[in-house]
């Protein structure tokens, strides 16, 4: 067997040391089309950096970003999947020509679930009710509250209902995603 020393890396023309590995060159994390393929194809293209990743996967194009945002499921509409950021968004009011209903994209278990979330909260509040009237104890209610707060109203769940509430907004508004490295130059000024 040979020693990693012993190996060579090299293509049939050229060494991996030879290839230019300019990473400050930038390339869409969708299309991985890159700055020199924009300027051979004459498309003016706007870059972002939607959120904190960083390296390869750090840039995209605004459009690709925007096709991206229309077709992800809710909760990488209003997160990075990979960095956990949520986006900064702000929302300009469409023309009235170009309201339109909103792309809820909804299966029947999301409506279950819907559903059941609903009646946990009603329960919980019903319960509160009958607590405060003296018909519930405390600490039967306490355990209610404990039971919702770890399996009905989780940070997952909070995030698929403002996705839901940012995407019947689309009908109205249209969402802007901001630069993150916009908002860092402005915090350093």
């Amino acid at each position: 067997m040979k020693d990693l020393d012993e190996v060579s890396l090299k293509t049939p023309n050229s060494t991996w040391s030879e290839y230019d590995c300019n990473i400050s060159e930038k390339q869409c994390r969708f299309c991985f089309g890159d700055e020199e393929s924009d300027r051979k194809s004459g498309i003016p293209s706007l870059w972002m950096s939607p959120c904190k990743c960083d390296g390869s996967i750090k840039w995209v194009h605004e459009r690709c970003f925007k096709q991206w945002l229309n077709l992800a499921p809710f909760p990488q509409q209003s997160a990075c999947s990979t960095c956990g950021f949520i986006y900064r968004k702000s929302w300009r009011m469409k023309s009235l020509s170009e309201w339109s209903c909103p792309p809820l994209r909804i299966t029947f278990w999301d409506v279950v679930e819907i559903g059941l979330d609903f009646y946990s909260t009603f329960k919980l509040f019903r319960g509160m009710y009958q607590m405060l009237e003296g018909k519930k104890s405390i600490f039967g209610q306490i355990c209610y509250f404990i039971f919702w707060k770890t399996f009905i109203f989780t940070d997952r769940r909070i995030l698929y209902y403002k996705s839901i509430g940012a995407a019947m907004a689309t009908s109205f508004f249209e969402p802007q995603v901001r630069n993150v490295d916009d908002e860092k130059e402005k915090q350093q000024k």
